[in-house]
C-alpha cells in the first residue's frame, strides 16, 4: 500500500469538495435571503451578510484548487505538504468545533435543519486533512531516519 498515493487521493477528494463548498457560498445567499428572518433585516445589513457568505466562497475555492494541484505534485512537495495538512486540518477541526457550538438553525436549500448535513461533512473533510497529515508525518519520519 502506497500511503503517499492514498494520501494524494485523499487530498484530491477534499479539494473537489472544498471547490464544491465555495461555489455553494456564492448560491446559498440567495436561498437564504428569502427566509422570514432576512427579510425583517434593513438592505444594508443583507447586503453585508451576503458579502460575507460569497467571501467565504472567495477564500475556499482556491484553496479548493491548491489541494488538488498539492495532491498532484504531492513527490516533490516534502514537508510543505505536511504543513499545508496540518494547517487545513486545524481549519477544519475549527469549523466541526464552531458547529457543534454555533449550529446552523436556518433553512438552506431545503434543509430545515442543515447541522445534521454540515457537521458531518466538515467532519470528513476534516479526517481527509488529517489523515494525510498523519501519513505525511509518519513517511517524512522514514525518510530523515534512512
Amino acid at each position: 500500500m502506497d500511503n503517499l498515493k492514498n494520501t494524494g487521493r485523499l487530498l484530491f477528494i477534499a479539494g473537489i469538495i472544498e471547490i464544491i463548498i465555495g461555489i455553494m457560498h456564492f448560491i446559498m445567499p440567495y436561498f437564504v435571503i428569502q427566509s422570514k428572518g432576512f427579510s425583517e433585516l434593513n438592505p444594508d445589513e443583507t447586503k453585508f451578510l451576503i458579502h460575507s457568505v460569497i467571501a467565504v466562497g472567495i477564500a475556499i475555492i482556491p484553496f479548493g484548487i491548491l489541494t488538488v494541484i498539492f495532491s498532484v505534485m504531492r513527490k516533490s512537495l516534502g514537508k510543505i505538504l505536511l504543513y499545508y495538512c496540518i494547517i487545513k486540518s486545524v481549519l477544519w477541526g475549527g469549523r466541526v468545533i464552531s458547529e457543534l457550538i454555533l449550529p446552523v438553525k436556518l433553512t438552506l436549500f431545503h434543509f430545515t435543519n442543515p447541522t445534521t448535513l454540515i457537521l458531518p461533512l466538515c467532519i470528513i473533510i476534516w479526517l481527509l486533512f488529517l489523515i494525510p497529515a498523519v501519513n505525511l508525518y509518519i513517511f517524512n519520519s522514514r525518510m530523515t531516519d534512512k
